[in-house]
């Protein structure tokens, strides 16, 4: 039997330690630009007032042989 390992990140860990990709299958789930810009500006928010930004469960695999994060599902809700 295959066991998988879960490891708790946080997303300047994700953005500072590897490049994030996002298989074809993923792309017809389009954010707008005004999601994405919305999306920042809650973290920045939340980065300079010192809290937390709970974005939701993010599941990726990592590659072992480049720093390389695939997005597999995410929530933007």
């Amino acid at each position: 039997m295959k066991t998988f390992d879960f490891d708790d990140i946080g997303i300047a860990k994700i953005f500072s330690d590897y490049s994030l990709s996002i298989p074809p299958h993923q792309r017809d789930y389009a954010w707008t630009e005004d999601e994405v810009g919305q999306l920042f500006s809650d973290l920045e928010a939340a980065y300079r007032n010192g809290s937390e930004y709970f974005l939701g469960t993010i599941v990726a695999i990592e590659s072992k042989s480049i720093n390389e994060l695939v997005l597999l599902t995410a929530s933007k809700d």
